[in-house]
Formats: structure tokens, sequence, C-alpha cells
């Protein structure tokens, strides 16, 4: 199983080839499960991104 931080890494690298015009990114959670996310999404990315990042403070 993948590390907090790695998880992070992938989730992060995975933000930021979407915001840079990629068709689509997916990313899986510790349980395996996975979200797709399309450009038209971007914001709904950004918004998980931030909970993550203020759930650790």
């Amino acid at each position: 199983m993948a590390t907090l931080a790695e998880r992070l890494a992938e989730a992060e690298n995975a933000l930021h080839d979407l915001l840079l015009g990629q068709q689509s990114v997916e990313v899986r959670d510790s349980n395996g499960e996975s979200v797709r996310f399309t450009p038209t999404r971007a914001r709904r990315a950004c918004a998980c991104r931030a909970s993550d990042h203020e759930g650790r403070s």
C-alpha cells in the first residue's frame, strides 16, 4: 500500500496534468477506488486537493 506522501504526490501530479489540458486523469485512493477527472471537472479536483491539505493541518 502506498504511503500518504506517495498518494499525495500522485494526486498533485494528476492535478497538474489535468490543468495542463490532458484529457483526463485517474486517481486511486487507499481503498483501491478510483476517481476520474476531466478538464471540465478541474475545479472539483482542486477542491478535493484543498480539503485534503486542510484535513492534515
